[in-house]
């Protein structure tokens, strides 16, 4: 199902995670299938020639990548690459959202960001990103609900999947900073997690994401099916934020940026009521927005800041 996003860094984020999926998929394949040939050889040599005839790649250590390193220990180093490339995209993101809400409620992008991150990130969105102070009214009645439904999110749920982005960040802090060795920061995330999640039908899924239960001071384990199945989560996330922080009157701004992405000509806005709903409503359609419930509602906020002209 095609998600429905308002913000271009939601939809340039989820891309990227996508293309994280082209690269490991093909290269998981392409690794498995190498190490069979080569283990139906009798010199290490001969698959170095077939493999790269030409030498074009150096530094490669044939005898231990294809023969001593097990698939098992190579698949799980894909797991951690993939682990880590995911939690830089949703970083990517949220630095990415702070440059659009920036202004003088939100100055520092550290506690932006961290509150994008929170365990109880669904109060946040009422409490820190859109108070009634900061929303927009216009956003918020015409066209929000629309993503809500469409999308099928169910907020009840988001602070358990936030449990479980908790735990896996915590696993990807230990490996980048502690020598893969398990903190007591992953264990505590783990339980907490695993308290409150106990089953896939606490996160509405087909099944949780494989994880391996960590002990204090032992070496951090994931596998590639964990990390996929996060993942499908972090998908979730940002979908759900991407909806609850449309309504902020910052994110009126997202809609005037998008016609320089779709190379929109203003013009005036002439004619019936009706004629103008069209032609309203087809700046909607070329920037890839859904339709609000009541398009007039936007004449004169798309005329101040020129999208269209004033007859």
């Amino acid at each position: 199902m095609k998600e429905h996003l308002f913000f271009r860094a939601s939809e340039d984020a989820l891309d990227m995670i996508s293309r994280e999926y082209d690269l490991i998929h093909p290269l998981r394949a392409s690794l498995k299938y190498v190490r069979k040939e080569i283990a139906s050889l009798c010199d290490i040599s001969m698959a170095q020639r077939m493999i790269d005839p030409l030498e074009e790649i150096h530094g490669v250590n044939y005898q231990k990548a294809f023969v001593e390193d097990t698939w098992e220990k190579q698949e799980e180093e894909l797991a951690w690459i993939l682990l880590n490339s995911l939690f830089s995209i949703h970083e990517g993101w949220a630095s990415e959202i702070f440059r659009i809400f920036e202004g003088t409620d939100f100055s520092n992008e550290i506690p932006f960001s961290k509150k994008l991150e929170s365990a109880n990130l669904s109060s946040e969105f009422g409490s820190y990103f859109v108070p009634p102070s900061l929303q927009s009214v216009l956003i918020d009645t015409a066209m929000q609900n629309k993503y809500v439904v469409e999308n099928n999110l169910d907020m009840v749920k988001l602070d358990k999947y936030m449990l479980m982005y908790r735990y896996f960040k915590e696993l990807r802090n230990c490996y980048m900073h502690h020598n893969g060795k398990i903190t007591d920061r992953v264990v505590s995330a783990y339980t907490v997690y695993r308290t409150a999640v106990t089953d896939k039908t606490d996160v509405d899924a087909e099944e949780l994401p494989e994880d391996v239960v960590p002990v204090l001071g032992d070496k951090a384990r994931i596998t590639i099916r964990g990390v996929i199945g996060f993942s499908q989560f972090l998908r979730r996330i940002i979908i759900i934020s991407d909806s609850m922080l449309m309504i902020s009157k910052y994110a009126e701004q997202e809609l005037i940026a998008k016609q320089l992405d779709s190379n929109w000509i203003p013009c005036r806005l002439s004619g019936t009521r009706s004629d103008q709903e069209k032609r309203i409503e087809r700046y909607f359609y070329k920037i890839g927005v859904h339709l609000p419930t009541d398009s007039y509602a936007f004449k004169e906020f798309f005329i101040r800041n020129g999208v269209f002209k004033r007859v």
